[in-house]
């Protein structure tokens, strides 16, 4: 028991997520195995420290660098281009932008930014972009 703590102990440490999955495994496991009864009676489940929660790291671009990577799209090709215009007006996700209906994009006349838990259309049938 004391190398497995040691084992899991080296994983938080060095691999958080490996540590999450094996300590995710090992529960199942091991609740499965005290159903069927395969567990001998009275054996506690190995108790591992709980994975600390991941730290998020919240990011913001400055008024400068949006400005870099606006002048920057004029190299990309049109669909490209187009693409990442559209995310930076709406806040989409890469596949909501490629799979958007492109006939009802107007990216000349952007509106305001949309986020897309709201549907990518208006109710007049155009992109709110």
């Amino acid at each position: 028991m004391e190398a497995l703590n040691a084992t899991f102990a080296h994983l938080i440490d060095d691999k958080l997520g490996a540590a999450r999955n094996i300590r995710m495994a090992m529960a199942s496991m091991f609740k499965w195995a005290s159903k069927k009864k395969i567990m001998s009676a009275g054996v506690p489940p190995p108790q591992l420290d709980k994975t600390p929660k991941s730290q998020i790291k919240d990011y913001r671009q400055s008024m400068s660098e949006l400005r870099t990577m606006v002048r920057g799209l004029d190299v990309l090709q049109d669909i490209d281009r187009d693409i990442m215009r559209l995310q930076f007006f709406t806040g989409t996700r890469i596949s909501e932008a490629l799979g958007a209906e492109w006939s009802k994009i107007d990216l000349e006349h952007p509106r305001r930014p949309t986020h897309f838990g709201q549907r990518l259309e208006n109710d007049r049938g155009k992109c709110r972009a």
